[in-house]
């Protein structure tokens, strides 16, 4: 018996619809989070809820006669609530921070020129007036008390999440606190003891090494890096003062250049930025009342999987983590070829997940630049060590390869034959390495 043309119908309405039920559902499931993925997450969240370094440096900027401690305290508390209702998807994410009006204050001026990015400005500081350095150093007291204090704590670990607002922690603070370390030494030297100077710098030299090597976040890794940078060109002028004093710096080490920590802590970052863009957007939509935007933003999930845009981004981060263990004259190889197999899983399409291909097209950031600046520090190094040398002078330095990155670059005399800079393959600036040979 032939079938009923409504019995047809119905069959085949049917069929289309879950044959379309089983497409929508199928087009809506995400992939589940990579181990590796989760791996690098898992490096990143705290291991303990208890950092008294962590806590001081989040205080570090309290009135003076506030205990940094119990204000850093008192902040992350505020921070842990925030991150609470982020994370639950309740509000964007906010804490309260310390009262600017009430912040110790924070030096400035002529005193606090930067030392890595101005080529003079090093030595404008051994040139300044004894009396000037003396009254900064008195204004800015607890500054620099707080900073010996904290410099010297060894339990450090970041307490935040991971996530696009976490605090900046006072690493401003930190910077300034340095320049006033090496405007003391400096001021030592002036009075005559530059075996005092050297002893102070020295320490903090060794504190740096300590606190980049203990370091989990890659802001904080570079800017002690910077110190470490500025501690060996103030430490080679205050020798130049007193030519009788040697000194030899170790190379940074394996562990010293590693970027594990800071670069899980990045991926951390990213990987909450994307899981929760699309609660953060309705929130967004909600404050402004806006019921279509939040309507779309609903609906996006047919186009937007997180798991499958975090996992696309395995192979960008992870190399980097290994990148302490390349030798300086591979590491311009070792990123492009790192990077040809990362962009590839960045570029590659599914149609389920047209959004997050979208913003996995997004410029990254250059970690190997990151890297490489660690690696300059050890080139510097090696540079130092060569001048300490009585044997060896300026003039068989620069007519010799620097046998760092290549066979063939050498470290250059600036025009003003006030530094001697080497230029590395990745950043590719003349400028960015350079140790000052002069006072004058």
């Amino acid at each position: 018996m032939r079938p009923s043309w409504k019995r047809t119908a119905f069959l085949t309405i049917s069929g289309l619809v879950l044959t379309s039920s089983a497409f929508f559902y199928w087009f809506g499931l995400d992939e589940p989070l990579d181990p590796i993925a989760q791996q690098l997450i898992n490096q990143a969240t705290p291991t303990t809820q208890t950092s008294n370094a962590y806590l001081y440096l989040l205080g570090i900027n309290a009135a003076a006669d506030e205990d940094p401690l119990t204000v850093g305290k008192q902040i992350f508390a505020s921070i842990q609530q925030g991150e609470k209702l982020y994370f639950q998807g309740k509000q964007a994410f906010t804490y309260q921070a310390y009262p600017a009006n009430k912040a110790l204050p924070l030096p400035n001026g002529d005193l606090f020129c930067s030392i890595a990015k101005q080529a003079n400005c090093l030595a404008s500081l051994f040139a300044a007036d004894v009396n000037t350095i003396k009254a900064t150093l008195t204004q800015h007291a607890t500054l620099l008390q707080r900073y010996k204090f904290f410099i010297k704590q060894d339990d450090y670990q970041t307490l935040s999440q991971s996530q696009s607002n976490e605090p900046s922690n006072n690493l401003v603070y930190l910077t300034k606190a340095e320049s006033l370390l090496i405007l003391e030494s400096i001021l030592y030297s002036k009075q005559g003891e530059t075996t005092k100077a050297l002893a102070l710098l020295k320490s903090s030299l060794d504190l740096n090494r300590q606190r980049l090597k203990q370091s989990d976040n890659l802001i904080q890794k570079i800017i002690y890096k910077t110190y470490i940078s500025n501690l060996i060109d103030s430490i080679y002028l205050t020798l130049k003062i007193d030519n009788k004093l040697n000194f030899i710096i170790e190379p940074l080490t394996v562990e010293e250049l590693s970027l594990e920590k800071p670069i899980a802590r990045e991926f951390a970052f990213l990987a909450t930025s994307i899981k929760y863009m699309t609660s953060e957007m309705k929130l967004q939509a909600l404050d402004n009342k806006d019921t279509n935007q939040y309507r779309v933003i609903s609906g996006m999930y047919l186009l937007y999987k997180s798991n499958i845009t975090i996992n696309a981004n395995i192979l960008f981060y992870q190399p980097i983590q290994q990148i302490n263990k390349v030798k300086p004259e591979n590491l311009a190889s070792y990123k492009a070829s790192q990077n040809r197999a990362a962009y590839k899983a960045l570029n590659k399409i599914k149609v389920q997940n047209l959004v997050g291909t979208i913003l996995n097209k997004l410029e990254k950031p250059d970690f190997y630049s990151y890297a490489e600046r660690l690696f300059d520090t050890n080139a510097k190094i090696q540079l130092f060590n060569q001048l300490q040398n009585p044997t060896t002078d300026l003039n068989t330095i620069i007519s010799q390869p620097a046998n760092f990155y290549n066979k063939i670059d050498k470290w250059q005399l600036s025009d003003d034959k006030k530094r001697i800079c080497l230029r590395s393959p990745i950043q590719n600036k003349i400028d960015v390495n350079c140790l000052p040979l002069t006072v004058d």
